[in-house]
This record gives structure tokens, sequence and C-alpha cells, in this order.
């Protein structure tokens, strides 16, 4: 079975790095039709979002040839199985060139997603160890596109953070775990969703006045509802922006902090700021604390955690044989597709959980 797994990714990366030649050509043959065309008019800027939350205007419309060259490159059907470790930090998606027909072309896949109602949420499970029982959800975002298929977040998440349109993206997140969390049953073995939202959307101020409107209206829910924040968003924010995380920890809802770069962190300040939660990835936790800057071993770090209030979740875990070393250092909570990838939230996965609370 690992022989399969390790040629099955293989097979992903050999089609990902044919995707990006692909990708290159067609940036070069657009880049010598444009300089040979210099009397045509320039290409008009990312849309203007407006005050409603689920309306964007979409530019003037990239050629219907860009656009499916777009969908063919990016695009993935919803019956094909997604690779292993496919979500990845935003930062490390693939930007397309500022201004290029292809931006546009994306951007006009995005906008088109949002007004026809296809941005989707995704769940992905996080287990309690040893006995591997669900005990959370991390929410994501997917794009479908009128054909059904898939585009992940590493190719769109570049053309929505530059044209603004993130808080649109996060807001229907964050409405659907919301109404995944009504449809729990009391004694649900979930006990939360973690949202990922872009610190874009947290000071956006359009959209926070609502965000903070929407989560007092559901002061209910704040023990169950966790904002993810990744490390390298928050640690270029003034006072005057951090601000914003402690309004939502003032009504009660939690963090977590999410692809850690940097081991060498005032968990003190974290607990004061709302943090609930830490994660660390796998190959960090057991191989690279010391050069991430941790003055713990992983053996240790669980126990330090604990004594700011904060739990360690352990993500992208693939091996079996990772799972046993996190037992030996009394790990708790593992998030990975060793457990479970990213489902859809649709009523049959909503069936299901019912029918497993109730068994």
């Amino acid at each position: 079975m690992r022989t399969d797994l390790e040629g099955e990714v293989r097979n992903q990366r050999d089609k990902i790095a044919g995707d990006l030649r692909a990708l290159e050509a067609v940036i070069k043959q657009i880049s010598n039709e444009l300089s040979a065309t210099s009397a045509a008019a320039p290409l008009s800027g990312p849309p203007e979002v407006g005050p409603t939350p689920f309306v964007a205007t979409a530019p003037e419309v990239a050629p219907v040839e860009v656009v499916e060259e777009v969908v063919a490159i990016y695009g993935r059907s919803a019956e094909e199985p997604v690779p292993v470790q496919e979500e990845v930090v935003p930062e490390e998606a693939v930007a397309l060139p500022t201004g290029s027909l292809l931006e546009q072309a994306m951007l006009t896949v995005l906008n088109d997603a949002i007004e026809g109602g296809r941005v989707d949420l995704y769940l992905q499970p996080i287990v309690v160890l040893p006995e591997r029982k669900l005990r959370y959800y991390e929410g994501y975002t997917r794009l479908r596109t009128s054909d059904d298929e898939i585009v992940m977040p590493r190719d769109y998440l570049p053309v929505a953070e530059t044209a603004g349109l993130m808080p649109i993206v996060d807001n229907v997140l964050l409405v659907k775990s919301v109404q995944l969390l009504r449809k729990l049953r009391s004694d649900s073995r979930v006990k939360g969703v973690f949202c990922n939202i872009s610190v874009q959307s947290l000071l956006d101020r359009d959209f926070f006045p609502e965000l903070v409107e929407f989560m007092e209206e559901n002061s209910g829910l704040s023990e169950s509802l966790v904002f993810e924040v990744s490390q390298p968003a928050i640690l270029g924010l003034t006072r005057g922006e951090l601000a914003a995380l402690d309004t939502l920890g003032a009504l009660g809802y939690g963090f977590s902090l999410d692809h850690v770069g940097d081991l060498d962190v005032d968990f003190a300040g974290l607990r004061d700021r709302a943090f609930r939660f830490v994660k660390i990835d796998a190959t960090t936790f057991l191989r690279g604390m010391k050069e991430k800057g941790a003055a713990l071993p992983g053996s240790d770090m669980k126990g330090y955690r604990e004594a700011f209030d904060l739990k360690l979740i352990i993500e992208k875990v693939e091996d079996e044989a990772d799972v046993a070393k996190l037992l030996d250092y009394g790990v708790e909570l593992a998030q990975g597709y060793l457990f479970g990838e990213p489902k859809a939230m649709s009523p049959q996965l909503v069936r299901e959980l019912d029918d497993a609370d109730a068994a």
C-alpha cells in the first residue's frame, strides 16, 4: 500500500510539473501577443467590492478560451481524488502575473462561482489519539465551476486576495460553518469547527463590523467555532489591527495559530489574546523543533503548552510510524490525510455524523 501511495504522489507531482510548464507556455504566448499589439486597450483592474457580502461585480470578461485554459490547468473534477497534502499556505501558491489574461480569467471563474453559489465548505477531521475518534473539523473553501470542476484554494487565493474578495469567501465559510454547528446534536462527538479566515477579512472596514454582528447573533456557538489564523499573517499586525482579534475574543470566541514557522513564541501572549490551540506539522514536531527555534523538544512541548491553557494539535500526519511517536510524546489531537481527507459538507455527511453519534 505504501508503494502504491508513493507512486500516486509521484504521478501527481509529475502532473503538477506538466501543468506548470503548460501555464508558462501560455503566459509567454500571451506576453508576445500583447507586445505585438501595442495599440490594444489596457486591461481593467480588479473589481471594486461593494458592501453587500455576497455580491461581486466581475471585471471585463476575459476571452472564453483563456477562461477554459485556466479551468483546464487549475480545475479538478469533483470525482477525481484529492492528492495528499493538497492544502498549502497561500504564500506558497503559484501566483499569476498581475494584470495578465490568466489572472483576469481566474477572477472571472471566482466571481462566477460566488454569484452562482458554488463556494463550498470542505471539512477535514481532527481526531483524538489513540482512539482516532472525531473531535473537531477544520473548514476550507473550494470553488466549483459551472461544469462541477473543483478549483483548489492554492489556485484562487492569490487572485482573491489581490482583488479584495477574501471577505466574501470567508463570509461563506463562516455562514456554512455556523449552519453545520446548528445541525449537530447537543451530544455530538464534534465539539467544534476551525475556520480558516484571512487576516485581510479581519481588517476589512466593510466586512468586520458585519462579522462582529454575525458573531454576536451566534454567541451561543462561541465555544464551538474557532478562528484559525496563520502565524506569518499576524506577525506584522499593528496594535490597532490586533484589536480586531481582541474584539472577537471578548465575544467568547477563540483562535488557533496555524502554519507555525517560528517556535520561539510568546505563549502567554497568545493565551491573553484568546488563543486556545497551536498547530505544528508532524515533520517539524518530530524532527525539526530545534531548527524552528523551540526551547523544548517535542516530548516536553505538550505539557509546556498546557501550562498556558493551549492545546497542541499535530497536523499533516501521514505515516503510521509517526502516530506511534506522537503517542510516546503524549499528543492527544492530530490531523492529516491518514485520518481523513477533506470532504464537502453535504446532507449525507451530516446524516453519517448523526448516525455515528447515535451509535
